[in-house]
């Protein structure tokens, strides 16, 4: 990160040494706001290459030791549910502070028969707004 600050002042300072000599004045705030939109897409660029190079060297999750966070959701203010598959196996964990215990064990089959039994998915907001619109219109 440091090196980056400093390879973009290295880069403008040109810009500073030429606006300074040789730059008539009413062009002088046009160019300082061409030099801070330099830096910031400089910046912007550093984020997102910093961004790639993590994913490229951090492990990928879910693939370390056969376990995969299949869903989580929170029951307190600091306890947890968590259902994780290991290799063969569903287990739903009871997940709080210092501690975590097992609910229920299942075969991995079991996970699809799960995902059927859900309840239906609430209806989606544009269709609903569709529908209260079309009641509006009647009245």
């Amino acid at each position: 990160m440091k090196r980056g600050c400093l390879l973009a002042l290295w880069l403008l300072a040109p810009l500073q040494g030429a606006q300074a000599q040789s730059v008539p004045s009413e062009l002088s705030p046009a160019l300082g706001f061409l030099q801070a939109l330099l830096v910031l897409a400089f910046v912007i660029a550093l984020v997102f290459a910093t961004g790639w190079v993590m994913r490229r060297i951090m492990p990928q999750s879910g693939g370390r030791g056969g376990l995969r966070v299949i869903s989580s959701i929170a029951v307190g203010t600091r306890e947890r549910v968590v259902v994780v598959r290991c290799q063969d196996q569903i287990l739903t964990l009871g997940v709080a502070p210092g501690r975590v215990n097992l609910l229920q064990a299942s075969p991995a089959g079991a996970e699809a028969a799960a995902a059927d039994t859900e309840a239906p998915a609430a209806p989606r907001f544009l269709d609903r707004l569709r529908q209260l619109t079309r009641n509006e219109t009647a009245h």
